[in-house]
């Protein structure tokens, strides 16, 4: 039994082999040329346009990203703004500049999707025009922010509360 469990792990191992080392067609290996395991030297952004778009810009940050950019209908890139921060969401404001809420990275006490802390305005040269940190042991903003007409920035945010305080609520 043991000799025959020896030649089926070394015929399974040769079939590996074989298969590992086949040469593919041509035009497989250009169409995967830049794919790996993982995502990597993929291209990434508008990669197609059609005729009959609405006319107008994208606006988008890349995940992970501090920039904000501002992209017209072919994929070029029109503007960017460098934050200081990780953005999780940004608003335009109509003198160019824009409204973030950004990753705080001092304060890692809540976890979870959205994790943010800081309210920043940027300049449309990337300049900030003003950072508010909210963020502590105590509260954290995250996920989004509103802009509000009259200036105002409503935020969501988490609140730490003792297990006690939670059954009183």
């Amino acid at each position: 039994m043991k000799k025959f469990q020896n030649y089926l792990i070394a015929f399974v191992l040769v079939g590996i082999l074989a298969h590992c080392t086949d040469k593919k067609p041509a035009a497989e290996e250009t169409d995967n040329k830049d794919r790996n395991m993982f995502g990597l030297y993929i291209p990434r952004g508008l990669t197609k346009t059609t005729e009959g778009l609405t006319p107008g810009y994208v606006l988008f940050r890349p995940a992970n990203s501090a920039s904000v950019y501002l992209v017209n209908r072919e994929g070029k890139v029109v503007h960017e703004w460098k934050g200081n921060y990780e953005v999780n969401s940004f608003y335009l404001n109509n003198d160019g500049s824009l409204t973030l809420l950004s990753v705080d990275p001092d304060f890692p006490v809540f976890g979870g999707g959205g994790n943010a802390g800081r309210l920043q305005r940027v300049s449309w040269d990337s300049k900030i025009l003003w950072d508010f940190e909210y963020a502590n042991e105590e509260y954290h903003a995250h996920h989004d922010i509103a802009v509000m007409s009259n200036g105002n920035i409503l935020t969501i945010a988490w609140e730490a509360k003792t297990a006690e305080e939670v059954l009183q609520a």
